[in-house]
């Protein structure tokens, strides 16, 4: 019988025992006057609490009697008990699906049992007191040396875009998409300290070859690439990373450092300024001389770097430099701090350019926002090779990535050097390089002038998810 016919036949009651051997005596009664002096003897010894099996036998002459009786006793002895049964009977799953829960409670409980023999995201105050030796060897291994960065409570501000998450009509994917995918992630996921497996949904990240990458106008990528060599005539502006201080506003700072940058390729290095991250952080459209505070964006408590490309598509962008700068509209207000930084007051849209001396009427706009796929790395090296960089989601960063100084970064294997998470980072990339060893990474520019060199390092490719929520803007030459 097929399993889905035994599993329609379950719900159907079962005679209980009492009616089934009723239904059998009576029959028996009907057919011989033995039956019915079995039916009283049994029922007589029922009645005195137990069945003499050798009355039975005696009264009937043969074995019928003495099942019978059994089953009497066994439905009369322990009512619930049957009862209970008959609902379990009825109730019961599949043999298989008996089986699967089994299963997944056993490796539920052996995954907890591993999981409990590792150390769980301690802070660097336990690393620095007690395993100061080895973590420098596990370091000098890794391929990158630590700084003396602060442990303080901080949030980078970058928001990870929904799965799902679809995307207006503004945005386009790059005409260099290729279809490609890489992992975003190490090829081995960690659980425990005694075992791993690899992750298989996609190539490993490390095996990413840009020599392999074809250009549209014949070649390849260069197995080495920085933007800054390519377009010398920004490499100033490029290598001035603006500090987010004590503010969330990476989602901010990034797409407006990639905006700046992006317009000084397009015109050429005829237009080498920083574009307003603190627009982007608190102001909406401008009127006039004067710009609307915005209602609809995170500010310094992070946000999507999405909606930053948005809005300034939607509105455009003035000039705005580093702080304490007087020849830009609207430079940032945060100082710089020493990252990790306590976020202090909320941004606040000036209204106004706050340097008189500056053009407010020159607003810097957008052609086209375009996006390549989650992984898809050809496409990324792609438009950095021809268009100039990118940001890209990075996450989620450790106590440890505060204190990256120099090498290629990439995540501790043991959770105990990696301290707490303070959540999702936004960077720019602008370009990838090889060790002699033959590991890539990626180049990039944080939003921290204590990290790496003045925010410029290099991140092995495959940590830290770079490669999702790649995002770029293509400027119009003004």
């Amino acid at each position: 019988m097929s399993r889905a016919n035994d599993d329609e036949r379950r719900p159907l009651a079962r005679p209980s025992a009492v009616e089934a051997t009723a239904a059998s005596t009576s029959t028996r009664a009907r057919d011989s006057a033995d039956g019915e002096k079995a039916a009283r003897i049994i029922g007589r010894s029922v009645g005195r609490g137990g069945v003499d099996y050798g009355v039975a036998r005696e009264a009937r002459g043969d074995a019928d009697a003495v099942r019978d009786a059994r089953a009497h006793d066994s439905a009369r002895g322990d009512v619930e008990r049957r009862d209970w049964t008959r609902a379990s009977w009825v109730n019961a799953p599949t043999k298989r699906m008996r089986a699967a829960v089994a299963t997944v409670v056993a490796l539920t409980t052996l995954a907890a049992a591993l999981v409990a023999f590792e150390t769980r995201d301690g802070t660097f105050e336990s690393s620095l007191s007690a395993r100061v030796g080895s973590r420098e060897m596990l370091d000098v291994e890794a391929g990158w040396v630590r700084s003396d960065a602060m442990e303080l409570a901080s949030f980078p501000g970058g928001w990870r875009l929904p799965k799902g998450y679809k995307r207006l009509n503004v945005w386009k994917e790059s005409e260099h998409s290729s279809g490609k995918t890489y992992s975003l992630t190490p090829t081995w996921m960690h659980l425990g300290s005694m075992f791993s497996w690899p992750s298989q949904a996609f190539p490993d990240a490390r095996s990413w070859d840009p020599t392999k990458v074809t250009l549209a106008t014949g070649g390849t990528l260069p197995s080495e690439f920085d933007v800054r060599e390519k377009w010398p005539a920004c490499a100033a502006l490029i290598d001035d990373p603006i500090d987010q201080g004590e503010c969330g506003s990476c989602w901010a700072v990034a797409p407006a450092k990639v905006m700046s940058d992006r317009l000084c390729i397009a015109t050429n290095g005829r237009v080498a300024t920083h574009l307003s991250s603190l627009q982007l952080l608190s102001c909406s459209a401008k009127r006039g001389n004067q710009f609307r505070p915005s209602s609809d964006v995170g500010g310094c408590k992070g946000g999507f770097p999405t909606d930053a490309y948005e809005n300034a598509k939607l509105n455009g962008l003035v000039s705005g430099a580093q702080f304490g700068d007087q020849n830009t509209c609207m430079p940032y207000t945060f100082k710089p701090c020493h990252h990790p930084c306590k976020h202090g007051e909320e941004a606040k849209c000036p209204g106004k350019c706050s340097n008189e001396g500056a053009n407010a009427s020159a607003i810097y706009r957008i052609d086209s926002l375009v996006t390549c796929r989650d992984g898809d790395f050809d496409c990324m090296a792609l438009e950095i090779f021809n268009n100039g960089p990118v940001s890209t989601f990075v996450g989620m960063v450790f106590d440890e990535f505060y204190k990256y100084r120099s090498g290629v970064y990439s995540l501790s294997k043991d959770s105990s050097l990696r301290g707490l998470s303070h959540g999702g980072h936004v960077m720019e990339v602008i370009g990838w390089g090889v060790t002699e060893k033959g590991l890539r990474y990626w180049k990039v520019y944080n939003s921290w002038l204590n990290w790496g060199q003045k925010g410029y390092g290099h991140i092995a490719m495959g940590e830290l998810h770079i490669g999702e929520t790649v995002e770029a803007a293509n400027m119009l030459a003004v």
